[in-house]
């Protein structure tokens, strides 16, 4: 009683007050009860309209149904096809950039002098500033046909172990 003269609901207008918004509050959820009663009578409930299922057979495959894929060292087919066209692709690739850095040294090496200088008591210096470029971009080719070549004997190595098949590394 004190928390409601604190809060201002003392006196008789108060506890009227008071007594009238309990029993508007009684009577709306009377009619909320009675409406979803209602609603629950007129509709169906979901276990009344579907079927019943058990949850662990939705779990699984169908026993009818084969879904085994052959693997070979713990890849599919596609999987070693794709690892084979890959590497030898990058190394196609890079056999070309090789090439062509290679024909455009062979130009530049016919345009330029016979003669090189070079400080005495060192020898013949072959890099001179207008093919640094293309020695460079030689030796980093030739390094990454090296490593890839390594790679591709690697991945031949692995599938021979695996028992890969031929006509999966094509």
């Amino acid at each position: 009683m004190a928390s409601l003269v604190r809060a201002g609901w003392s006196g008789r207008s108060g506890r009227c007050c008071l007594a009238a918004a309990l029993a508007s509050g009684i009577l709306l959820l009377g009619s909320l009860t009675a409406r979803a009663e209602d609603t629950a009578e007129k509709e169906p409930t979901a276990e009344q309209s579907a079927p019943q299922v058990d949850l662990d057979s939705l779990l699984k495959l169908p026993k009818s149904m084969r879904y085994d894929v052959e693997r070979k060292g713990g890849a599919t087919r596609g999987e070693w096809r794709e690892r084979f066209v890959t590497l030898r692709g990058d190394l196609a690739r890079e056999r070309e950039v090789l090439e062509t850095a290679k024909l455009s040294l062979e130009k530049a090496a016919s345009g330029a002098d016979a003669w090189t200088f070079s400080p005495a008591g060192i020898g013949n210096v072959t890099d001179s500033p207008v093919d640094y470029k293309l020695r460079e971009k030689i030796r980093h080719g030739e390094a990454e046909v090296a490593r890839l070549e390594h790679g591709l004997r690697e991945l031949e190595v692995e599938a021979n172990l695996a028992g890969v098949p031929e006509d999966w590394r094509r």
